[in-house]
């Protein structure tokens, strides 16, 4: 999981985890663990951040730069 393309896109767009995780209709619980790469994440995440974010699942999915 690219975590530095979360992490510039919350910079860029001044929004917080709690924000992120809300417009992804995610719990702030899964938001922190796939910024930690804590544990698989399931497509439908992806492809919710994916969508918020205005980026391709393929961009989410290489690891960081």
């Amino acid at each position: 999981m690219n975590t530095k393309l979360i992490n510039v896109y919350m910079a860029k767009n001044e929004v917080t985890k709690e924000q992120l995780a809300k417009a992804c209709n995610m719990s702030l619980s899964t938001l922190y663990n796939i910024l930690k790469n804590k544990h698989n994440t399931g497509m439908k995440y992806i492809i919710k951040l994916a969508s918020v974010m205005n980026v391709s699942v393929d961009s989410l999915l290489t690891e960081n730069d």
